[in-house]
């Protein structure tokens, strides 16, 4: 099949279009860095092939909440076998958006909580009692408390996963656009290889401030201290 525009230059714009979206910043954190991490990863490529380098290949609230109360009847449904019919009540949907902010602050989402509490809180004996549950009871704070508290250990990973992806798309962004700026084949096969993992933050920040000392950029130093590392 034939195309007018290469595929990569077609991923770019959709990219493009997709962060420059007002609502991009409502996504959850995880797809928000892996988009602005592909970003990154594409204007590399294409920074490098100018310079003759081949290379080898939460939505809104309301969105939010729909997706909650989705999950939730689903859920429901299979534990219970009958459909949940209670009304959503203004001071229901306002439960359920505190409660999706909480667990996107946590590094969590409406899924993970909504399987974690049907099908192993729900089915322990002493919570059989208050079976079937509304969605007002879901969002209860000691029950969601009682998840955050189980799983802490590995969401403490998560969000410090993310903390380091944030940083490393910082680094990139920075970089990708002084390697725009001023081309330089070895600094940016260097960036590739940070990208891919290939290289340590550590070494890779020393390479190309150490590059951005010799031309005397100040005001790319500048932005790299102000990143924490």
């Amino acid at each position: 099949m034939s195309r007018a525009v290469p595929l990569i230059d077609e991923i770019r714009m959709h990219l493009l279009m997709w962060v420059s979206d007002p609502d991009f910043k409502r996504v959850s954190p995880a797809l928000n860095q892996a988009l602005t991490t592909l970003l990154n990863e594409v204007k590399l490529q294409n920074a490098l092939k100018e310079m003759g380098e081949e290379l080898s290949g939460a939505g809104s609230a309301n969105d939010e909440k729909k997706k909650f109360i989705a999950i939730f009847k689903g859920k429901f449904l299979e534990y219970t076998d009958f459909e949940y019919t209670e009304d959503i009540t203004s001071v229901t949907s306002c439960l359920v958006v505190k409660l999706n902010e909480r667990l996107i602050r946590e590094g969590t989402n409406s899924q993970e909580y909504l399987n974690w509490f049907f099908d192993d809180w729900a089915r322990e004996e002493r919570n059989k009692k208050y079976m079937p549950p509304n969605i007002s009871f879901v969002c209860t704070s000691w029950i969601v408390d009682k998840y955050i508290f189980v799983h802490k250990d590995s969401l403490r990973i998560r969000q410090k996963d993310l903390v380091m992806t944030q940083a490393k798309n910082k680094i990139l962004e920075i970089s990708v656009r002084y390697l725009e700026k001023k081309p330089n084949k070895d600094m940016g096969l260097k960036m590739l290889a940070f990208s891919r993992g290939r290289e340590s933050m550590k070494k890779f920040v020393d390479a190309i401030k150490k590059y951005a000392q010799a031309n005397g950029d100040n005001d790319v130093l500048k932005e790299f201290e102000d990143i924490n590392i």
